[in-house]
């Protein structure tokens, strides 16, 4: 998904090493995870109006009730 300085694709690991060091450096607590960021992002698409199907669309989600946990 993403090219690491040798035009290498990143792996997963090193991305949440990556993620988590930057995470560190900011102040942010261990909690604050690739998937909680990316938990954040559906639920502001979601409370700023934007239509459930295009929000489970851009996450991937399979049912709509995966995409309706982010409203609770």
């Amino acid at each position: 998904m993403f090219q690491g300085r040798r035009k290498e694709l990143v792996t997963r690991r090193t991305y949440q090493e990556d993620f988590m060091r930057s995470a560190e450096k900011a102040g942010l607590p261990p909690e604050f995870t690739p998937h909680s960021l990316r938990h954040s992002f559906g639920t502001q698409l979601l409370r700023n109006g934007v239509d459930i199907v295009v929000v489970a669309d851009l996450m991937g989600h399979a049912t709509l009730d995966t995409t309706r946990s982010y409203t609770r």
